[in-house]
Order: structure tokens, then sequence, then C-alpha cells
């Protein structure tokens, strides 16, 4: 599955990025092309308008006006040159004189090949009827400016050489093929780093799923058992069958507040709002919640105290704080053995409140601790204790809704430290 949509991920990026090659190679060839041709347009017209005046820079000038030591007419004063026509053109300009018949009487000492390709380039030229435009010849394109003579019948024929423009294409195509292979290296990289958090998003939820059917299963099946009991003994009294009711009852108790926290988790997965938000005193609340656990760390043995540093009140939902507290010190009572010692305490800071939850039990090894806030994560991984390893996971979520943080430090045979710091409201 994942293999696939790295593929699609890869094919869609790649034929997005040669897209816009495309596009900008095409425009830019366009561009370039309208540009050389313009700029040909008005060297050529320049040079047409000079040599039909009787002047011939740079070239070589069969005229009889030079021959008879004549002076030259001044050249046509054709105005400024635009601002884009302002630089020389890259590739050479070279004209020849035709008679009517597409005979040439001469040509420009810059010329790319003999008289017979050129006479060949006169009559292809002659046969379009146009004044301008471009002709392919011999594998390159030229730009022609065609005038009549003034001072013969024939024709003046400027040509430029445009195959700059088929460099371009290849030069293009050259980077293009670069571009594209750079791209599907950058693609494969990053269709490794965007579908790494999607498989691990999927890994967790069939993890997920396959914990929560155990432990659904695990009460149905107690369920289910303790009824078929019951039920082949049709006569006896309600009384007699009390144990197995009794574990029916405590099973379906157990089933209703695992279900109750899937739920939560589900609801916090999808972001809707878990939370009622109120003012409310965290000191009391904490006072409330270490007097009602001290008889049960008493009966187990545990030393219980609970320090409360001056009045911390915060914005949030107090039964859901309340819940937080109860799955930290329910933590601490199974994991303390007699003897050992369980401390609650609660400071009131500038901004925000900090509360920590301390026991001196059994402790949590280096290799589990990071993840003791992952859903359905055991240490013993034996479910002995009928815990199905949400707690800490709701915990962490409740925290982490209110805008806190949570955090575990704990080392083997020294105990574990649960640190909570959550935004304090405002005294006036």
């Amino acid at each position: 599955m994942f293999r696939k949509l790295r593929f699609q991920f890869i094919v869609t990026n790649l034929a997005i990025i040669a897209v816009l090659l495309a596009a900008i190679t095409t425009g830019a060839y366009f561009y370039l092309q309208n540009n050389m041709i313009k700029r040909a347009a008005f060297f050529s017209s320049q040079l047409s308008m000079n040599l039909n005046s009787g002047v011939f820079p740079g070239y070589r000038n069969p005229g009889s006006q030079l021959r008879r030591g004549r002076q030259l007419p001044p050249p046509a004063q054709l105005g400024p040159k635009p601002p884009e026509l302002e630089r020389e053109p890259e590739k050479p300009i070279f004209f020849i004189r035709t008679t009517p018949g597409g005979a040439i009487s001469f040509d420009s000492d810059r010329k790319p090949f003999a008289r017979i390709q050129l006479a060949k380039l006169a009559k292809q030229v002659l046969k379009l009827n146009k004044d301008s435009g471009v002709v392919h010849f011999s594998r390159t394109r030229y730009y022609f400016s065609k005038t009549a003579l003034t001072d013969a019948p024939g024709f003046l024929i400027v040509f430029q050489d445009l195959g700059g423009l088929d460099a371009i294409i290849r030069t293009g195509a050259a980077i293009g093929v670069i571009c594209l292979l750079l791209a599907l290296l950058g693609s494969l990289f990053m269709a490794r780093v965007a579908i790494a958090p999607i498989q691990k998003a999927w890994r967790q939820q069939r993890d997920f799923i396959a914990d929560a059917s155990h432990e659904l299963r695990t009460p149905v099946t107690i369920i289910r058992t303790s009824l078929e009991v019951v039920l082949e003994n049709p006569q006896a009294t309600v009384e007699s069958q009390r144990e197995w009711l009794n574990i029916v009852s405590g099973e379906i108790r157990r089933l209703a507040h695992l279900i109750d926290n899937l739920l939560f988790l589900a609801r916090a997965d999808s972001h809707q709002p878990l939370l009622e938000q109120q003012p409310f005193s965290l000191s009391q609340m904490a006072e409330r919640a270490a007097e009602a656990f001290q008889p049960l760390a008493a009966a187990q043995g545990i030393r219980f105290s609970a320090t409360i540093r001056g009045g911390a009140t915060i914005c949030g939902d107090e039964t859901r704080i309340r819940q937080v507290i109860d799955i930290l010190v329910e933590n601490a009572l199974r994991h303390t053995p007699p003897g050992g010692k369980i401390a609650l305490t609660l400071c009131a800071l500038e901004k925000r409140v900090c509360l920590k939850i301390a026991d001196t039990g059994e402790g949590i090894a280096p290799e589990h601790l990071p993840k003791i806030f992952d859903r359905f994560y055991q240490v013993d991984n034996s479910r002995s204790k009928g815990q199905a390893g949400l707690g800490l996971s709701i915990a962490k979520s409740i925290i982490e809704n209110h805008r806190g943080t949570i955090a575990a430090v704990s080392a083997l045979g020294s105990g574990t430290t649960f640190t909570i710091h959550l935004p304090a409201l405002p005294s006036d």
C-alpha cells in the first residue's frame, strides 16, 4: 500500500515539475525568438536602407560609386534604437543582391556558405513572396528582409542567423533532463520523509485496533463464560450464583470504562471539543484529591503526603484535571510496595503552576520511559493488573488540551516522578 502511495507521490511530483519546466522553457524560447526577430528586423531594415543608399559599412562594396571615387550619400536616419535593440545581434548578418529571376549579382563578405548555396537560399526566399519572415535552410533558421533595389531591377535580401534559438532548445532540453533527474532524487527523499508520518500513524492505528480488540475481547469472553455457567443451573438462586454475577458486573464496569476511554481518545484524535473551560482553584481540588487517596494508601501500607504551596488557579476542565491526578496517583499506588511513599506537590509560579506526583516504587527502565504515554503500552506486557494501558495516554491528551506539558523521570528501583506544568490564571 505504501509502496503504491510512494510511487504515486513521485510520479505526481515529477509530472508537476515537468509541466513547470516545459512551460518555463517554452515561454523563454518564444520570448527570445520574438526578441531576436525584432532585433534582426531592426538591423536588417537599417542595413537595407544603407545599402540602397550606397553605404556598405563593414562589407565589401561592389558599388560603382566607390570605384569612381564619388562621395557616398549619407545613410538613412532611422532615429534612436529601442532600448531592447541597443546590443548587436549575436549571429552575423549577411546580404545578397539578386536579379528579378533570382540570380545573385553580388554578396557580402560575411556569409555562411558559398554562392551556390546562397542561390538556393535566394530562390527559396523569392518563392515565399514575402517581404520578411523566417526561412529554414541547411538545418538553420534565418530571418530575412527583402526590399526592391532602387538603382536596378532586383532585390536586396538581408539575412540574420537564428540558429541560437536551436541552441537554446538543446540547452533547455539538457537542463530540463538534469532538473528532472534532480527532481527524481528529491522526490524519492521527500516521498520517504512525507510518508513516514503516515506509516507511523497507520501502524499506531493498526496497533490501536488490535489492542482495543484484545482489551474488549477479554471482558466479553469473561462475561460470556460466567453467564454460560449461570445458565447451566436454571434452578439455582441468585444468591448461589452471586460469585459469577459479581464477576459479570465487574467486567461490565471495566468494559464501560474502557469504552469511555476509547471514545475520549477518538474525540481527541478528531479534535472535537473535550473540555469545559472554567476558572477553578487547582489548590483546593488537589487537597480534596489528597484526602480521598490517603485512606487507600494507608490500607496498602503506603505513606501519602500532599504539599500545597500558594493559591493555584487555572482555567480549564476541573473534572478532567482531577482525572489526571487520579490516573497518576492510582498508577503510583499500583507500583509502590508497602512501606513506600507517594508525594503530591503543587506550587504556583508566576505564569504557571507545577504539579508533581512522586513515588518510591519500582521505577521504569530507560528503554520503556519514552513509550509510557503511548496507547496500550505497558511495561510488563502482562496486563495482569487489569489495566488497558490507556491512562497515561489520556492524561497526556488532557494536559496538552489545557496547553500544558507532562513529563516523567524514573529509574529502576528509585521510583517515578511525573511533572505537570499548566498555564496559571492571572491574579487580579
